[in-house]
C-alpha cells in the first residue's frame, strides 16, 4: 500500500538465494525459491545481481546532496 504504482514489480529475493553462510549456503536457487541447475546458476545469478556499473551509480548519486528525499517529520519541524 505504501509503495508507488510504477514501482511494484519490485520484490524482495528469497532467503535461499545467494546465501554463503547458513543452511542454504552454496546452493543454487532463483531468487523466487527455486531450486536450480548448478550448471546455470552462475549465468543466472550474474543476470539478477547489480553489475560493476549499477553499483558505480549508486555511489554517484550518493554523492549528490538532497539524494534523499526528507522525512515528512523533519519536513514539518522547518
Amino acid at each position: 500500500m505504501f509503495i508507488p504504482e510504477r514501482e511494484r514489480w519490485l520484490k524482495v529475493p528469497s532467503l535461499q538465494f545467494n546465501r554463503r553462510i547458513g543452511m542454504y549456503a552454496h546452493q543454487h536457487f532463483s531468487v523466487d525459491g527455486e531450486p536450480m541447475d548448478a550448471d546455470k546458476y552462475a549465468a543466472y545469478r550474474e543476470s539478477v545481481l547489480p553489475r560493476p556499473e549499477d553499483i558505480t551509480l549508486v555511489h554517484d548519486i550518493e554523492k549528490e546532496p538532497g539524494w534523499i528525499e526528507p522525512k515528512k517529520a523533519d519536513s514539518l519541524l522547518q
